[in-house]
């Protein structure tokens, strides 16, 4: 997805990263949209055309002009750019992505979000069946690695799933970019539940540790070499963006189960947390 017009447009520099080394097919798909319904002389069927006409002109070229700096001189991936007038960014987005079977889509992170407006972001992370890799404005200096991040404190047969799907992606990309793959458990206990004295902190953390042991022995098992373990513990968003900076992680891999209702509006999931507060570019894994 690529920025609005103005933008940097660095999604498409990542996204052109990404396609090399995984020889995927790129599509690059621009949005443009203006209310101009209340404009003078709007109603002219003619002059509203024009306008729609002339703005996405304007975004493709400023695409077509990006992604040819972005490129450079080596040969570009199999690619094709889409210019749209929509206002509905992400449903257009899920649509498309469910329709042709996406393995990731790619934007960059927008930060905006008050209770009764969702930006496109959220909407992806909640709505898409693809995958959902998110680029952050600003990334932390000297940063490379990929960090994993499971849940297993988890019963459920579909999240364990989910933990194994979350590794797999890092793991792969983590190939392709010849990076170390870093895999993180936070476990959550709260300063609250910390002064109340009741729990074996202590016991508690050992048997974490066991459980990311037994994992990652697990993984090693099937072939997936883990680099670095790390048991942290703590709020899981504010935790984990704390182990990706010391571990100098570029990219957040996670599982993202969408909550719909008012509760997940107000609540957010973990991925939508750490994408407000990580320099790090974080990847959805959807179920």
């Amino acid at each position: 997805v690529a920025d609005p017009i103005g933008g940097n447009q660095e999604v498409i520099s990542r996204a052109i990263g990404i396609a090399r080394q995984t020889r995927a097919e790129l599509l690059i798909a621009g949005f443009v949209y203006e209310h101009i319904a209340n404009l003078p002389n709007a109603k002219d069927a003619d002059i509203e055309a024009k306008v729609r006409e002339k703005l996405v002109a304007e975004h493709r070229k400023d695409i077509l002009k990006k992604f040819r700096e972005a490129k450079g001189k080596r040969r570009a991936p199999p690619h094709s750019i889409e210019v749209h007038w929509e206002k509905r960014v992400a449903e257009w987005v899920m649509n498309r992505a469910a329709k042709e079977k996406v393995d990731m889509v790619m934007k960059r992170v927008h930060r905006s979000e008050t209770l009764t407006y969702q930006p496109t972001d959220w909407q992806l992370l909640r709505g898409c069946k693809s995958s959902v890799l998110l680029v952050a404005e600003k990334h932390w200096k000297q940063s490379n690695n990929i960090l994993a991040a499971v849940d297993l404190g988890t019963r459920s047969r579909g999240k364990r799933a989910l933990n194994e799907k979350v590794v797999a992606q890092a793991s792969e990309l983590a190939k392709q970019f010849e990076c170390e793959l870093i895999v993180s458990y936070a476990l959550p206990i709260s300063r609250v539940l910390r002064d109340l004295d009741i729990l074996d902190e202590r016991k508690l953390q050992k048997e974490a540790k066991q459980r990311l042991d037994d994992f990652c022995d697990s993984l090693e098992a099937k072939g997936i070499r883990v680099d670095d373990r790390k048991l942290v513990k703590g709020e899981p968003e504010k935790a984990l963006v704390n182990a990706a900076a010391k571990s100098r992680a570029a990219l957040i891999v996670l599982g993202c189960v969408g909550r719909k209702r008012l509760a997940g509006r107000v609540i957010g999931n973990t991925a939508e947390q750490i994408l407000r507060l990580s320099k790090a570019d974080v990847l959805a894994v959807k179920p």
